[in-house]
């Protein structure tokens, strides 16, 4: 069966691997559409992933935009959709099937809701997960435990809350347009990103979501918030190591130049 989706795991850094671990076994839980994976990884020691998958290991694919463009030329030709799945995102069981739905709905660029938009563009309670215990008749049993999900959180802060990670429930069934959306597992349609074009390498640190979803809305392509796809999104793992404070500001400068012109 020709896959409906094509998820392409970028990943940069050897010591990104146990986030990398656990975002493919939560990819793998995904029900409700047909996909295939693509993992590219320009760490320095190649992965030894137990995951159904193509695996590309090269140091010279060091950056997103090279990374976005050889995952999408190793796509099955068949497939409609392209999710760019960072490596720091664990999604939730039904986040992928629901992003597709979006996609279609809105013919545009879709990105789950992770715990940072919580507290950035959207004023609403932190996602709180709840881990069910046994039934008990003792008027000692505890609470049930809860993690708050908050932005920039560990794998150590997550420890032994994997299976509620995906298992979090559908969010409200709301498709928030936005002027941009962050490029931490943004799903597209082939034409969508036909049409777009590629990442513009110079700004492969900083700013490539708003250029990106500019330049689509220049197209009349909509950038879009699928609230009912919830997704972890571990953040700040990649770009304090990868690239420097000079990187980044060059980076502003071109996306500056870029947005005047």
């Amino acid at each position: 069966m020709n896959p409906t989706v094509t998820v392409i795991v970028t990943s940069h850094l050897d010591s990104c691997k146990p986030y990398l671990d656990a975002c493919l076994w939560a990819l793998g839980q995904s029900e409700g559409v047909t996909f295939e994976t693509i993992v590219i990884s320009s760490a320095r020691t190649p992965e030894k992933l137990h995951f159904p998958s193509t695996n590309i290991h090269a140091v010279s694919l060091d950056s997103v935009s090279k990374k976005w463009r050889s995952g999408v030329a190793l796509a099955n030709p068949a497939s409609e959709f392209f999710l760019f799945l960072s490596d720091d995102v664990m999604l939730s069981r039904h986040a992928l099937a629901d992003m597709v739905a979006a996609a279609r709905v809105t013919g545009g660029i879709v990105s789950p809701f992770a715990q940072a938009e919580h507290r950035g563009r959207f004023v609403m309670a932190p996602p709180v997960l709840a881990k069910p215990i046994a039934w008990s008749d003792s008027p000692d049993s505890p609470d049930t435990p809860t993690l708050t999900l908050t932005p920039d959180m560990t794998l150590e802060q997550v420890e032994g809350w994997h299976q509620e990670i995906v298992d979090r429930p559908r969010g409200p069934d709301i498709i928030a347009v936005q002027p941009w959306v962050a490029f931490y597992a943004p799903m597209m349609s082939r034409k969508v990103y036909e049409a777009v074009g590629e990442l513009d390498p110079a700004l492969d640190c900083r700013h490539n979501d708003e250029q990106y979803c500019y330049r689509a809305a220049k197209l009349g392509i909509p950038s879009v918030f699928c609230l009912r796809a919830p997704v972890l999104h571990f953040g700040s793992r990649t770009l304090s190591e990868a690239y420097t404070p000079a990187d980044m500001d060059a980076a502003t400068v071109a996306f500056q130049q870029k947005i005047q012109n």
